[in-house]
């Protein structure tokens, strides 16, 4: 899967001047506002890592980085801004909890140096998470091999009941359960016969 960057500024000029200088070294997207780049996040994403501006009108840096960092956690979050009090800096990084923070007029080689950091970040979230995951799954793999072991009647039965539901879930074609359409056929199967040995 590539690896996504999501630049947010409402200065159109520094959108460009960006994809200019970082075009053929990043997968770039840039937007205008938060509530776009919020959008393009559900259409789009996920991104690896996502760079906003912090003065923005109708939504700014730090209010968009902490609805990023709710509906996408592994995104790497990067503010920029050309005021950099200490306030601001504090509050994006308890609010959105940023990677970074960048001061404006930022060059073509802090921001891809700043960007290269992130995406290694990045990739060292989703590897966590992976291994993470595998490591449930075989733990999960292990114990239900050593109830077996331990009590395997009761194991047959828990597997026989898991078999069961699969079957009930188990659908044709046209979406129907077979189990059940198996049973409507046997009851009308027998009610044939029934009005057969009626005659």
């Amino acid at each position: 899967m590539p690896e996504l960057i999501l630049l947010v500024d409402d200065d159109r000029q520094i959108l460009d001047g960006y994809r200019r200088s970082l075009r053929g070294e990043f997968l770039m997207d840039t937007v205008l506002s938060g509530q776009e780049a919020l959008n393009l996040i559900e259409s789009k994403g996920p991104y690896a890592v996502v760079i906003s501006d912090m003065r923005m009108p109708g939504m700014d840096g730090i209010e968009f980085l902490r609805r990023v960092k709710s509906t996408a956690p592994d995104t790497v979050r990067i503010m920029l801004t050309g005021n950099a009090d200490t306030e601001t800096a504090i509050e994006a990084i308890n609010e959105g909890s940023i990677f970074r923070f960048l001061i404006k007029p930022c060059s073509k080689e802090i921001i891809a140096r700043t960007i290269t950091a992130a995406l290694v970040q990045h990739r060292l979230i989703t590897a966590e998470k992976q291994l993470l995951e595998q490591t449930l799954s075989g733990c999960l793999q292990v114990l239900s091999e050593v109830l077996s072991l331990v009590n395997p009647a009761a194991f047959s039965r828990a597997g026989a009941r898991a078999a069961l539901h699969s079957s009930c879930c188990d659908r044709d074609e046209d979406g129907q359960s077979m189990a059940i359409r198996s049973g409507s056929d046997s009851v009308a199967a027998r009610m044939r016969d029934a009005g057969t040995g009626d005659d």
